[in-house]
């Protein structure tokens, strides 16, 4: 072949490669009496037992069959089915890919009809991006390179491989600094996790499974459909610059109130921990309402019922346990009651209907025992954790923050601010020798186990030998506390030399 038609034909070609999708056929088993109507509109019935192929094409949006967008395949014969259709089949998924089935979940969602009127709607799709960026700014990030490739890799193994064709999203999971369980899924592709959520669940299968809730969310378009239904869009900037100042007042209130109210301030904890300062929660229940609500993610029973239904399917796929999402969201129901009464507890509104969802999803109506922690889970998942526990200890939620220092030991994976929060929790909570002794014993195993330790630890030490009134260990502990601030020279150190010299001096 000349050397010009060859360019000519892959460059002709080449384009519709990229843009191909895969095509596929469900076969299926009709489960009651259906009527359908071939390509010349002539009604034939369909009885039980009967077998049909659903063809798994690309949707286009058509004049010609309003309402009747599948083909169905008997025998020789062609037909037009609606979803309603659809629902009067019971389809065979033993032998589908993970992309197939997130296809044939998707024909048979609520984003079939919405495509139908509405198509991709791309300009709705640019005002939700805007929503999008303005939510982004108001939350702080979590950065933790490792951590991030971990939960993408998760991501990609529940994800179908090919979206359909010209979807705009772009899946991808985006972690961020908060003590409460939340997981948010945007049109555009982004996955919000907080570390909160990171910390509640204790099994890799559960986080695939709160993945896969999302994805289905995104897939099927639950957040475009319920934003076009919101009114007064105009108002958008009003709304963020509200929901700042909101968010602005919950900390200042927190910072001023929180410790004093919960008669655990002492001065000494503005001097220690810099980095582990407890963090108000951006999902309080006045904040977390009215975001849901504004990002249209406040899903309906149905839209609910819909990704359940593909995540239970996605996980029987991949071959991991099917109560991963009972287990993901009972664990998420148990956080929330152990922090009932306390404020700045709206994560709520991120898991809404929780108990019916629990119960509709427990395997085969019965109990199963709950599987102990997964060790490399809790691993992987350890520096998010341990954030959230030392929010916690701010809040004075003591109970909280142990039992997830007890998950880190349990599974070997105590960082070394683990250790800190642990004489942290002794110092607040006892009076008892023992309990002090603990703690300082834990302390000096940190120091055998961590290269780089940071200056709180001395303090930490310091702290305890005060209290065990050992005052030569105390000016031991102070004085290196005192060489390893000026070491590090980090912003805001100038203020704890002074203390520490004050402290030297007088002893």
């Amino acid at each position: 072949m000349p050397k010009h038609l060859t360019t000519l034909l892959f460059a002709i070609l080449l384009p519709l490669c990229l843009n191909a999708q895969p095509s596929y056929e469900y076969p299926a088993t009709v489960r009651e009496r259906v009527r359908l109507a071939d390509m010349g509109n002539n009604i034939q019935k369909f009885e039980e037992g009967q077998r049909l192929t659903l063809l798994g094409e690309e949707l286009k949006r058509s004049a010609a069959y309003p309402g009747s967008p599948f083909r169905v395949k008997a025998g020789e014969g062609l037909y037009l089915a609606s979803q309603k259709d659809l629902s009067a089949l019971e389809f065979e998924t033993e032998a589908l890919s993970l992309d197939g089935l997130w296809r044939l979940h998707y024909l048979q969602s609520t984003a079939v009809e919405a495509f139908e009127r509405h198509g991709w709607d791309f300009e709705l799709r640019r005002e939700l991006d805007e929503e999008y960026e303005r939510f982004y700014q108001s939350l702080e990030p979590h950065h933790d390179p490792f951590l991030s490739d971990y939960l993408n890799r998760l991501l990609q193994k529940a994800a179908p491989q090919n979206l359909p064709s010209r979807h705009p999203a772009i899946l991808r999971t985006v972690l961020f600094k908060d003590h409460e369980p939340a997981a948010l899924s945007c049109a555009d592709g982004r996955i919000f996790l907080s570390t909160g959520l990171l910390s509640t669940l204790q099994h890799e299968d559960e986080l695939i499974a709160i993945l896969a809730n999302e994805i289905a969310h995104i897939y099927f378009d639950h957040a475009i459909s319920n934003f076009r239904a919101i009114e007064q869009k105009e108002a958008r900037a009003a709304f963020w610059a509200g929901l700042a100042t909101l968010a602005a007042a919950t900390v200042e209130t927190w910072a001023a109130t929180e410790s004093i109210r919960n008669g655990t301030f002492t001065p000494i904890d503005f001097l220690a921990f810099g980095n582990f300062t407890g963090s108000v929660s951006f999902l309080s229940n006045t904040i977390a309402a009215a975001v849901v609500s504004r990002l249209g993610m406040e899903y309906t029973p149905p839209q609910r019922t819909e990704a359940d239904n593909a995540t239970l399917s996605v996980l029987n796929k991949l071959n991991l346990p099917e109560d991963a999402l009972h287990r993901a969201l009972l664990r998420i129901h148990e956080h929330h009651q152990a922090r009932e009464g306390l404020p700045n507890s709206g994560s709520e509104q991120l898991f809404p209907a929780l108990l019916p969802r629990i119960n509709s999803l427990q395997p085969n109506g019965s109990s199963k025992a709950i599987p102990p922690p997964q060790p490399y889970f809790v691993q992987q998942t350890a520096l998010a954790r341990t954030l959230t526990a030392w929010a916690h200890f701010h809040q004075g939620q003591y109970g909280i923050a142990r039992q997830l220092l007890a998950l880190q030991q349990e599974a070997r994976a105590m960082t070394c601010e683990d250790y800190l929060l642990f004489s942290a929790l002794a110092r607040h909570t006892t009076a008892e020798t023992d309990g002090l002794q603990q703690a300082l014993n834990m302390l000096q195993e940190a120091e055998q186990l961590f290269p780089l330790l940071p200056a709180e630890l001395f303090l930490e030490k310091a702290l305890l030998h005060q209290r065990l009134g050992s005052q030569e260990n105390l000016k031991s502990a102070l004085t290196a506390y005192y060489r390893a601030l000026q070491e590090t020279g980090r912003p805001g150190s100038s203020e704890k030399i002074w203390w520490a010299e004050q402290w030297l001096n007088r002893l």
